[in-house]
């Protein structure tokens, strides 16, 4: 390895003939070096840095800012030499070298890091949306995606049961889940339990619901709190509205309260025709309200 500035100077001809021989081998091993301190700085001039393995062959650029500029590597070790790679590309050589004879731009080489053979299937893989590839006004044409397609252009079980967004995937599972809560009765808005002795039954009752608008929907039930008349705890009746034999029970409401009036209710015995007068000493009532 040997480096020269390229400078002779004025001395005697031995010395001028090593200085020249010096020159001319430090110019055949492209300035060999770990360091460019001795080397003539010019645009083009070739400068192979020894510092490590693989040595990194660069040219000097003089412009603004001057720099050295890679132009490939050579491994001693094997004895190959590669060119340097694309600006911004980080595909390797050898992943590169399956693209022999494609035409592509450098973002689309770079979905090669990784890919060592099979290469269609891998690519597939590698291809899928993401959270960068939003599918925000675009339009899927051919060739179809193949592999997955995950990240935020699926849309969450949350998402599919709210049915808002329209710029998400539906896998069928998120379909079928959207259809299901789509078919069943909504969650009420305001639900209310009025429950202990002497609260609702033969009493009229006041729930403000805080909706600040008329209901469109109200509906309510009895939860046992204690076991009674067949019943256990947490078994449900429900609520019926009407008037017979002195025995009332309704639900009236606007658009700031839901008013409950009982009369000595009866309802049958669990599993027999039997009555029984039902009372807040062991049931409690459950309001649900729906704007």
């Amino acid at each position: 390895m040997s480096q020269h500035d390229l400078t002779i100077g004025n001395q005697t001809f031995p010395l001028t003939r090593a200085d020249l021989n010096l020159a001319l081998k430090s110019l055949s091993e492209c300035q060999s070096g770990t360091s460019d301190t001795n080397i003539h700085k010019a645009n083009g001039v070739l400068w192979l840095d020894t510092t490590a393995d693989p040595n990194i062959l660069k040219m000097y650029n003089d412009g603004a800012p001057s720099n050295w500029i890679t132009i490939g590597e050579f491994n001693v070790a094997s004895g190959i030499f590669t060119t340097a790679r694309l600006d911004g590309l980080s595909s390797t050589v050898s992943e590169l070298n399956i693209l022999d004879g494609v035409i592509a731009t450098t973002a689309q080489l770079n979905f090669l890091v990784g890919v060592t053979s099979a290469i269609q299937g891998q690519l597939n893989a590698r291809a899928t949306l993401t959270t960068a590839q939003t599918l925000t006004n675009k339009t899927l044409t051919s060739p179809a995606i193949n592999g997955a397609v995950s990240g935020d252009s699926l849309a969450t079980q949350a998402e599919a049961e709210a049915g808002t967004n329209n710029d998400q995937l539906m896998t069928p599972l998120r379909t079928k889940q959207a259809i299901t809560e789509a078919s069943g009765l909504p969650s009420p808005d305001f639900t209310s339990t009025v429950t202990g002795t002497g609260t609702w039954d033969s009493n009229l009752t006041t729930v403000p619901h805080s909706l600040g608008v008329m209901p469109s929907f109200v509906s309510g039930y009895l939860v046992a709190r204690t076991a009674n008349n067949g019943y256990a705890i947490g078994d449900r009746i429900s609520w019926v509205t009407g008037l017979g034999n002195s025995q009332a029970v309704g639900i009236s409401y606007d658009a700031t309260n839901v008013y409950l009036a009982a009369v000595n209710p009866i309802y049958f015995s669990n599993t027999t025709t039997t009555t029984f007068a039902v009372s807040d000493a062991s049931w409690d009532f459950v309001l649900e309200v729906w704007v």
